[in-house]
């Protein structure tokens, strides 16, 4: 199961985004299912997208991290 959220970048913070990222990298690594992650680039000086591309074993794997207490805490929901 592929899963890609694509984000919208405004010019100037893609280095911002990728440090987060970075940062926070293998956050998931341990939750049940995952099995890889990808950040694909901005192509062009037009494009201001980055795609985050996760790669699960099931759908409910996927699912269940995104409901997770681990994953909003990365995402900054957490209370």
């Amino acid at each position: 199961v592929v899963r890609i959220n694509a984000i919208e970048v405004p010019e100037g913070l893609g280095a911002t985004l990728e440090e987060r990222f970075a940062a926070r990298l293998h956050a998931v690594d341990q939750a049940p299912g995952f099995r890889g992650f990808e950040m694909l680039r901005p192509t062009g000086e037009a494009e201001k997208r980055y795609f985050i591309v996760t790669h699960w074993a099931t759908a409910e794997d996927f699912d269940n991290w995104v409901n997770s207490a681990d994953f909003a805490k990365g995402h900054g929901h957490a209370d």
